[in-house]
């Protein structure tokens, strides 16, 4: 499926909100699983449908937020072309690692992006970085 630059940032703009529902849920302590996606994207309540078909032993081993980053929303995703990313940001103080939008899978250890398909490095830069809540 292809969109428009529109399209892309109306979807982009959806996903961010997701996830800071997600995020929110999440520091408060008070979120249940039964409650995701209500009011997300098509795309994405799909994706949690499929989360919630997989086995029990990888739901435990795979939290909701990084199942749907990494898998289940692709075209919500920019492409590496599209987002200008580089594995090696030009300025250190503005990396994925220290970008709002970077997370890193708990089994894997990879680095991926909410933004972005595809795993990113650490220290590389895209145009969509915003500085992290923790810096």
């Amino acid at each position: 499926m292809k969109f428009g630059s529109d399209q892309i940032n109306n979807s982009m703009n959806d996903m961010r909100k997701f996830i800071k529902i997600l995020e929110d849920h999440h520091h408060n302590g008070g979120f249940s699983y039964d409650e995701a996606g209500k009011n997300a994207p098509p795309a994405v309540q799909q994706a949690i449908a499929e989360f919630h078909k997989l086995p029990e032993s990888v739901k435990q081993n795979t939290p909701l937020l990084y199942y749907i980053l990494g898998s289940g929303t692709p075209e919500y995703k920019m492409s590496h072309a599209d987002s200008e990313y580089t594995d090696k940001a030009s300025n250190p103080s503005t990396t994925c690692a220290n970008c709002e939008f970077a997370y890193q899978k708990v089994i894997t250890k990879k680095f991926i992006c909410s933004q972005i398909r595809g795993h990113i490095q650490p220290e590389g830069w895209c145009n969509q970085w915003v500085k992290g809540k923790l810096d």
